[in-house]
């Protein structure tokens, strides 16, 4: 055993945790930015550049990345993550990040909440060129406000067919706080498009973030109550890859990238727009389009509050 030229930088508080008892496990996938870990119980955390956003299961460590191939062993000895190659790293030092907490007797009115988002999404669209499924953001706005149907395919918006009907009726099933209908049109979204985390995946996380922060948030908009994405999620299991789904029941469970925490709680508190707008700036430079789609079924979710 060695000690690794890699120095762990932070540690999510469910990495440290799962680290801590010192179970061992395997390499689920290396990619270029991240090497996915496996435990007992498909406990998973993954190890990324210092650069990257921090999560509740992320070891964010110095470059470059420990050379780790898929399927290798790992074991865990006294704070140490020990590869199959023999090299170690010292996590048990680290600091641990813990998701910002919202001040519940600090968020702004629901109605005001609602105008905050739509303010800053606008400024967003206005200085970040959207990628993904954020190109659909501006449709997402005018049916949340007019409920008039969109020019999306005038406006340059290539995506799957089946995308932006399901998405619209998810925003219009949420104007309604019809959230079971609202289900019912994210069902052929799980596992759509390519990656370790499908855009599909990615808006749906972003909904179901959105969506359980508002009930924690605002117990006043009691149909919220009837929002039952764990439930669903599970039947949706089988459409998507483990790595994805386990970030689907993150978010349902309310736990996501920094800057999204930070995102959200910037918004429930009603600061303003300029000063949080860098932390979606963070978030969308995420995946090829994963923070733009997050963002986006965030969106998606707010619209909840544009008629409460």
């Amino acid at each position: 055993m060695r000690v690794s030229s890699c120095k762990v930088r932070s540690i999510g508080e469910a990495a440290f945790d799962w680290l801590s008892s010192g179970r061992g496990g395997k390499v689920l996938a290396t990619v270029t930015h991240a090497v996915y870990l496996l435990g007992g119980q498909d406990e998973l955390l993954w190890m990324a550049p210092e650069t990257s956003p921090m999560h509740r299961r992320c070891m964010r460590v110095s470059s470059p990345l420990p050379r780790m191939e898929a399927g290798a062993g790992f074991q865990v000895r006294d704070g140490l993550l020990v590869t199959g190659t023999g090299e170690a790293l010292d996590f048990g030092c680290s600091p641990v990040w813990k998701p910002p907490v919202l001040s519940k007797s600090e968020t702004i009115t629901v109605s005001g909440l609602g105008g905050l988002v739509r303010s800053a999404y606008r400024q967003l669209t206005a200085q970040k060129q959207p990628s993904g499924w954020g190109v659909l953001i501006p449709a997402i706005l005018q049916v949340a406000e007019s409920q008039y149907e969109p020019e999306v395919a005038g406006n340059g918006i290539i995506l799957p067919g089946t995308v932006w009907p399901a998405v619209k009726g998810i925003v219009l099933a949420c104007l309604a706080h019809d959230f079971g209908f609202a289900l019912e049109h994210g069902a052929g979204l799980v596992g759509l498009g390519a990656g370790l985390t499908p855009s599909g995946d990615d808006f749906l996380g972003g909904l179901s973030f959105s969506i359980g922060i508002l009930r924690c948030a605002y117990p006043e908009i009691k149909d919220l109550q009837t929002w039952n994405y764990p439930n669903y999620l599970l039947r949706s299991q089988s459409q998507t890859n483990m790595i994805s789904f386990t970030l689907l029941k993150d978010h349902a469970e309310g736990h996501a990238l920094e800057p999204l925490h930070r995102f959200a709680n910037a918004l429930l508190t009603g600061q303003p727009v300029d000063q949080f707008l860098p932390f979606a700036g963070e978030l969308v430079a995420v995946g090829h389009s994963t923070g733009w789609d997050l963002l986006t079924g965030f969106l998606a979710g707010m619209s909840v509050t544009f008629s409460s």
